[in-house]
């Protein structure tokens, strides 16, 4: 009974507000007022695509609308939420308007479109940093860089993988039957990352592990090695992190994007779906290493061809594997060293390319060219061809 009094107030309230929104379409031959949900449940949303928008329409590449905005009622992260509230006019009364705009025709003339994750005009590498700190918030952050035993001045990388930990505890049954499960083939074991943790280490860098709700603790054992998903771990020292670090290896998950827009150098290891990132111009100074696809029927590893061929570089859920019988194999240990490697190398200046691995890379796009209206800003990494030679076949 309760439920039917709220849903009816729900609806009157949505009502109420349509001579609000018949307001904003009056004022469209002057300004056009855009009312838009903010995934604000997903940190990959909220520090990823507003703030690319915004980069883009401060260089006047983007319709210079106005803006309303409303959260959904779950925010993963304050200080990330802080920072599209400074950008972005937002409240939950826009949800109210929102779905008033959606009972007139013409709504969809109103509403933020957000599109997909991806730097399409090349712009954030031109723009002031997406994410600031106030000269407090600086020195607070690196006091907590010392609690965690990195000295001021050092220089650390930071990890991370993706696991089924974070929805599960954060959203639970949000997503009705069988929860989150549907995406669990872009996990990955994040003991495969150690040996490239320990590689940064010998170059040099201090290592911190991030996770806002991680599975497991991390195994590794040596002093330069943070594991600050289990300790230390704050809403605020997730952005400073990723703000101050070098470069950044993982996944395609959340904290990727925050990675991105901050222009951090990445190696996305254990990619997938193939084309979660390459039927996009994507982001500079990204190295992709996807994951290996096993098809059981064939009893072996498949060509990038007859991954295309079968839809299988844009399946979205693990049932779509499952149905095709085909098993997405992680990175081995020795190819996330060598992308990071590579990463570090191209950071600091010292990588060389061999012809090997440019031609290497001209034959992946001659096989995926189709996919793309324009040039990529990433690479496929120089030793994911190498090592898995079958991809070219």
């Amino acid at each position: 009974m309760k439920k039917k009094i709220r849903k009816i107030f729900k609806i009157i309230i949505i009502i109420l507000a349509v001579p609000a929104v018949l307001l904003i379409r009056l004022l469209r031959p002057w300004k056009k007022i855009r009312l838009g949900k903010m995934q604000s449940s997903r940190i990959g949303f909220i520090t990823g695509i507003p703030l690319i928008r915004w980069n883009e329409k401060m260089a006047g590449l983007r319709e210079q609308s106005i803006d309303l905005c409303f959260p959904e009622p779950f925010i993963c992260n304050q200080r990330a939420w802080e920072e599209v509230k400074r950008k972005y006019r937002c409240s939950s009364f826009f949800g109210i308007m929102f779905h008033a705009n959606r009972l007139l025709p013409g709504y969809r003339n109103h509403e933020i479109i957000w599109g997909k994750s991806e730097d399409t005009f090349d712009i954030l590498s031109q723009s002031p940093p997406s994410v600031s700190f106030s000269s407090q918030e600086e020195e607070y952050g690196a006091s907590l860089l010392e609690k965690m035993g990195v000295p001021a001045g050092a220089s650390f990388v930071c990890f991370f993988n993706r696991d089924p930990h974070y929805l599960d505890q954060t959203l639970g049954d949000a997503h009705g039957p069988g929860g989150w499960n549907y995406h669990n083939y872009r996990d990955s074991n994040i003991d495969n990352y150690i040996p490239a943790m320990e590689e940064m280490v010998r170059r040099g860098y201090y290592v911190l592990r991030m996770g806002a709700v991680a599975k497991e603790p991390l195994k590794a054992v040596h002093e330069r090695i943070v594991d600050y998903a289990f300790y230390h771990r704050s809403d605020f020292m997730d952005l400073f992190l990723f703000a101050k670090c070098c470069f950044v290896v993982g996944t395609n998950s959340g904290p990727y994007s925050l990675a991105t827009t901050l222009c951090k150098p990445v190696a996305m290891v254990n990619t997938a779906p193939l084309l979660s990132e390459t039927n996009t111009r994507g982001f500079r100074n990204v190295i992709i290493c996807p994951k290996r696809y096993f098809s059981t029927t064939l009893d072996r590893f498949m060509t990038l061809r007859e991954i295309l061929d079968c839809g299988a570089d844009s399946f979205a859920r693990t049932e779509d594997y499952e149905r095709h019988q085909i098993r997405l194999i992680e990175n081995e240990p020795e190819l996330i060293i060598k992308t990071a490697i590579e990463v570090e190398e191209r950071f600091r200046g010292g990588w060389v390319s061999l012809p090997k691995y440019e031609q290497q890379q001209e034959k992946f796009w001659e096989i995926l060219g189709y996919k793309m209206p324009e040039p990529p800003l990433w690479r496929i990494g120089a030793h994911v061809l190498e090592l898995h030679p079958e991809l070219l076949l």
